[in-house]
């Protein structure tokens, strides 16, 4: 036995795990001589387990029960720690769970372990919590594991276990100061503290904690401490690729493509080989507008290297050009990432998703949506708002609720992005009721509002001419988020004046200028078109004069709603023929565009109608038609000028003053 033990070990020292297996079958069949023990079987395992071939490993604990053979602590636990290796996160569990009396800390240690490298962050800690409430003492290993499943940025947990590691009194080493570097992740202060205290005024740093700490600084947004970072390391050591690589995703977060590009450089001077995650951090760099040439370039050269563009790089190259609303580019770049049989991840498919929807090509996107989930890739937020934003493109708004609900459903928060983006999808379905539903459950789940979301809402009011619930809407975000933008106000306005609630709309244009939330044409326009309906000839003379002194541009709709608005009311004001007296010269630019059109009409040109003599007596709306079919011909003219690429100037009105000199006071 002796023997086999020997060369069995021998052979796991080796990973040469089938020759191991081997020998284990030959000294089977020897069993006449020297029968089988629970010694050669663990050495066997243990030749599975450095080997990571965790099947066989659990296999062999199969047949060693089929020998009749008491399956000893360290068969077990060598077991777990071959399905650790592998990530087999819920099988190292289930083993745990079966010899649980028995289980020592190498056991428990091996579960954690497991659970760490299988991303089960929660599991690896309540297996830490079975340890210590078992009557043994979880020492420095069993910590070390247990702070580095919380690495994916869950520091508080990670600095609540070492406290309970240092009231154990147990010294924290390297290791644990890197996990806790890592858990901190998104806590950068605490990174640095950590870092500081272990490894600062060391001579020769520590790789791994300081790469673990340049990118906890990139992700809280402080670049020039990760570069600070890496120049520190590099003046008392060696620079790795992997440290390089860190420092250009720090320029890569703040957009410093001469930094990445230097860098780039210099590692290459230094005898380094660029991977996939220089070129994506390189590329990423370049997102900034008029860069996607550059990223272009760096996914071409990336061809010729050992790397090559595969998944990653192809992913950083659609997200620098859909970032830069590129998206004939971002969607010609997915294509040939698909048509390529690239293998794609969770990431690629988001990006491919998100570009698909940017670009008004919101089935495919869908499709792709749905192609992911029937891969068995695990969606995300990311992925779920991606399709959500392909259904506000889609004016699908039924399937975007329906989305928000799945992703609820599936334990994820959903984000303002994915929210807003549902809300938006209600709003263009003029989905009133929906939109307010949604907005509510916004503000229950505490998201961080802000006014686009409650545009959107409005927006949906406005479309359904519910403007009570858009003042309502409006005051709570004045209450709770500040003023409204110019949007918000033009969409509130636009509900009151299809309500029909004229006043209401005229003081809110009011209050957009004590907001400093300046009207704008859209603003005009829309409180223009319901005087005209109302027949407010004298709220809608003294907004247009109010849109002139501002400098505005008069457009068809609004000289229209205007002259509409008179012809309404059956009234001609006096000052209705000196607003045309003053547009003169502007109307003789735009009707000389007419051409054989204006002389298919019995209507002489508009500079030598007598308007100026037109009596009242003979009938306000002989003149309100004469000015709507002028109007109306040069809106064409507007038109066919603005399509011929000619700019057309409307001249301001020389004045609003009555025939006998008096002004309009009152509305």
């Amino acid at each position: 036995a002796v023997t086999w033990v020997a060369v069995i070990g021998a052979c796991g020292r080796a990973e040469l795990w089938m020759e191991a297996l081997g020998y284990l079958e030959r000294h089977l069949l020897d069993t006449a001589r020297e029968p089988p023990n629970v010694i050669v079987y663990s050495a066997t395992i243990k030749a599975c387990e450095k080997a990571c071939e965790w099947q066989h490993a659990l296999l062999l604990l199969e047949k060693l029960e089929k020998q009749s053979l008491e399956k000893n602590i360290v068969c077990q636990n060598t077991a777990m720690s071959a399905c650790a290796k592998s990530a087999v996160w819920q099988l190292a569990v289930q083993l745990l769970a079966a010899i649980k009396e028995k289980a020592d800390l190498v056991s428990y240690t091996a579960a954690i372990t497991a659970c760490d490298r299988g991303g089960q962050w929660l599991q690896a800690l309540e297996v830490f919590a079975q340890l210590c409430a078992s009557a043994k003492r979880p020492d420095l290993v069993a910590f070390n594991a247990a702070i580095s499943a919380c690495k994916e940025g869950h520091g508080a947990e990670a600095r609540v276990l070492y406290a309970q590691m240092r009231d154990s009194k147990l010294k924290a080493n390297d290791i644990t100061c890197t996990s806790l570097i890592a858990a901190c992740s998104s806590e950068w202060q605490h990174a640095l503290a950590f870092y500081s205290q272990q490894f600062y005024h060391r001579k020769n740093q520590d790789i791994f904690a300081t790469s673990a700490a340049i990118n906890a600084c990139t992700e809280g947004l402080q670049w020039q401490r990760s570069l600070q970072l890496f120049a520190e390391f590099k003046e008392g050591s060696q620079a790795t690729l992997v440290l390089y690589n860190g420092a250009i995703s720090a320029y890569a977060r703040a957009r410093e493509w001469r930094g990445a590009l230097a860098l780039m450089r210099d590692l290459r001077r230094e005898g380094f080989d660029a991977n996939e995650v220089t070129y994506s951090s390189a590329i990423l760099s370049c997102s900034d507008p008029g860069l996607w040439q550059w990223a272009l370039r760096l996914l071409e050269e990336s061809r010729g290297t050992v790397a090559g563009a595969n998944t990653v790089v192809y992913t950083a190259a659609i997200a620098a050009c859909a970032q830069q609303s590129h998206w004939g580019q971002a969607l010609a770049l997915a294509n040939e990432m698909l048509s390529g049989s690239l293998p794609l991840d969770t990431s690629a498919y988001n990006c491919i998703i998100n570009a698909l929807a940017e670009g008004q090509q919101w089935q495919q996107s869908l499709h792709h949506f749905a192609d992911m989930r029937r891969a068995s890739f695990e969606a995300d937020e990311v992925s779920y708002g991606a399709a959500i934003k392909a259904c506000e493109s889609g004016q699908n708004w039924e399937l975007a609720l329906s989305l928000l609900e799945e992703l609820e459903a599936r334990s994820f928060k959903p984000d303002l992005i994915a929210c807003s983006a549902a809300l938006s999808a209600c709003e263009k379905g003029a989905q009133w009721e929906s939109a307010l539903g949604l907005l509510a459950d916004m503000v229950a789940r505490q998201l961080t509002m802000d006014v686009v979301a409650y545009s959107a809402a409005i927006s949906a009011c406005e479309k359904s001419s519910r403007w009570q619930e858009g003042l309502q809407l409006l005051s709570s975000l004045q209450y709770g988020y500040g003023e409204g933008d110019r949007i918000t106000y033009n969409a509130i306005i636009s509900a009151c004046c299809k309500g029909l609630a004229m006043s209401v709309a005229l003081q809110l244009m009011e209050e957009m200028d004590a907001a400093w939330t300046r009207p704008d044409e859209v603003t005009f326009d829309t409180a223009l078109q319901a005087c005209a309906h109302e027949a407010r000839w004298k709220s809608a003379l003294l907004l247009f004069e109010d849109m002139m002194s501002r400098g505005l541009q008069a457009d068809a709709v609004a000289l229209g709603a205007v002259i509409s608005a008179c012809e309404n009311a059956a009234t001609l004001p006096a000052s209705l023929p000196r607003l045309f007296l003053g547009m003169e010269a502007g109307f003789e630019q735009s009707l000389a565009a007419l051409d054989e059109r204006e002389k298919m009409t019995c209507l002489p040109p508009l500079w030598e109608t007598p308007i100026v003599n037109v009596r009242l007596g003979q009938g306000p709306f002989g003149f309100a038609r004469l000015a709507d079919a002028r109007l109306a011909s040069t809106a064409i003219a507007l038109e066919e000028m603005i399509v011929h690429g000619k700019k057309v100037q409307i001249c301001r009105p020389s004045g609003f003053a009555n025939v006998d000199g008096s002004a309009e006071k009152s509305l």
